[in-house]
């Protein structure tokens, strides 16, 4: 088997993971950065549209990094660990300030200050931005400045499990899924940045197959902690017909913009029954729960959702929007038209769809896991969120404390011993994935992950119970 060794393994290179390498390089340790997919193809920063919360105050001179903390926590139910919350709205408009000296572009006004928009439950206009890719500025700047450095980057490199010896990371196993060939990387720090578990609900989820919690997962075995990990976000209203469109999540900008009207089978108006003041325009937490509270009490769609509407309006009006907004129907890239959806004529079935996962490895404001040199940031760590993520906060948290995770692990890797793992611990690790590569008949690996799928949506999902949990159990 081969060894490979290294200061400091990053898992996951996005955008916590990315920034993480550039920080281990900045000082003066060496990184490899592992993604099981495409190096800027993979996860779901690529995937974020358009806003990034950072405190400047260029719009709003009241904004400021303790109301933004205040904002957040309010959003999080009171329920966010706060130290963190801190940390995050202090330090993160530095670095965003990086992240724009790597490449990345943001709408700035004439005198170079940011332009700045108002997102639900932010008080002042505080989201940076880029046209309506800015998750593809993430990407352009974290990739140049990657390069630039030339940190060692490897792409299909499956981690499986963080080896511990002594109580403290001695290496991980992996697979190299281009050779199908075990690798042991023997490094002093592992930092995790593999994001969310958004796949465990699919075809419920808007973000890509590659998330499936293997970040968390990673941690437990390893004897880590998970913390709020019962706190899932659902985006209330992605499409749940026709195939080609399943998971859209921009059609929800009808419900917002145009004032869609939401129906269930019968053709009731049933937000009147969970919110009768703001009806379609409630918060997004109360409406995914009507959704499926309709969908669950046998007043649901044919296709397991409910009714979105905009065609009681004039084609004129809707023609007028979308050409403005969403050119010849195709809202990022999905063609409504293309796929036998018209929204002048037709409602559009939807149900909510896992979006972000606030859950996670329990870190302190080091990044610190309760392995000694193991650490976790972005998505994939908990309790800087509480019980919901306010929108906008899931982009300056992967720079903020990628950063942070780098510094750390760095510093961690100038003064730990190397501590090799032995062959009896790889052994030992390498006996469930080569049980599961040589398996021969019973159920099969696509048969369990169906039926994770369906029980994870059906009693995880948005309404819970004792005795769906129990059943799930």
């Amino acid at each position: 088997m081969e060894r490979v060794q290294t200061d400091v393994l990053v898992v996951g290179s996005e955008g916590a993971g990315a920034r993480a390498a550039i920080e281990v390089e900045a000082r003066g340790k060496k990184a490899i950065l592992a993604s099981k997919g495409i190096f800027g193809g993979s996860g779901v920063t690529l995937m974020a549209p358009f806003s990034c919360c950072a405190a400047f105050g260029h719009e709003d001179p009241r904004d400021n990094p303790d109301v933004h903390f205040e904002d957040t926590v309010v959003g999080g139910k009171f329920l966010n660990n706060q130290e963190l919350v801190e940390v995050f709205a202090k330090e993160s408009p530095k670095y965003i300030l990086d992240l724009e000296s790597y490449g990345a572009k943001f709408e700035k006004r004439e005198d170079n200050r940011f332009v700045q928009a108002t997102m639900p439950g932010h008080r002042y206009a505080r989201a940076v931005y880029y046209d309506f890719s800015t998750g593809l500025q993430f990407r352009k700047g974290l990739k140049r400045e990657v390069k630039r450095r030339e940190i060692r980057v490897w792409e299909d490199f499956f981690v499986i499990d963080v080896l511990v010896s002594g109580g403290r990371v001695s290496g991980v196993l992996a697979l190299d899924i281009r050779t199908g060939k075990f690798v042991v990387v023997e490094c002093k720090a592992v930092i995790l940045a593999t994001g969310g578990n958004l796949e465990l609900y699919y075809p419920h989820n808007d973000g890509s197959c590659d998330v499936t919690g293997d970040g968390s997962a990673i941690a437990l075995r390893a004897g880590a902690e998970l913390v709020d990990m019962e706190f899932q976000q659902f985006f209330p209203t992605g499409l749940v017909w026709p195939p080609a469109l399943v998971g859209v999540i921009w059609i929800g900008d009808l419900r917002y913009r145009l004032g869609g009207h939401l129906y269930n089978k019968w053709g009731e108006r049933f937000m009147k029954r969970y919110d009768p003041e703001r009806m379609e325009l409630s918060t997004r937490d109360i409406t995914a729960r009507a959704i499926v509270s309709e969908i669950l009490d046998g007043r649901g769609t044919p296709h397991g959702g409910v009714y979105l509407d905009v065609s009681f309006l004039g084609k004129n009006i809707i023609e007028n929007y979308v050409a403005e907004v969403f050119p010849n129907f195709s809202f990022r890239g999905y063609s409504l038209l293309e796929a036998g959806l018209d929204i002048r004529k037709d409602a559009m079935e939807i149900a909510p769809m896992a979006h972000f996962t606030m859950g996670g490895v329990r870190i302190n404001t080091r990044c610190e896991t309760n392995i000694p040199g193991l650490y976790a940031a972005g998505e994939v760590a908990g309790g800087l969120h509480g019980a919901n993520r306010c929108e906008g906060n899931a982009l300056p948290e992967t720079q903020t404390f990628g950063a942070i995770a780098g510094k750390e692990a760095a510093g961690y890797a100038e003064t730990a011993k190397v501590s090799k793992p032995s062959n009896d611990l790889v052994k030992e690790a390498l006996k469930t994935p080569l049980a599961l590569t040589q398996k021969k008949s019973g159920i099969q690996h696509f048969e369990i992950r169906k039926k994770a799928q369906e029980m994870m949506w059906k009693q995880v999902g948005v309404v819970r119970t004792t005795e769906g949990l129990e059943k799930a159990v």
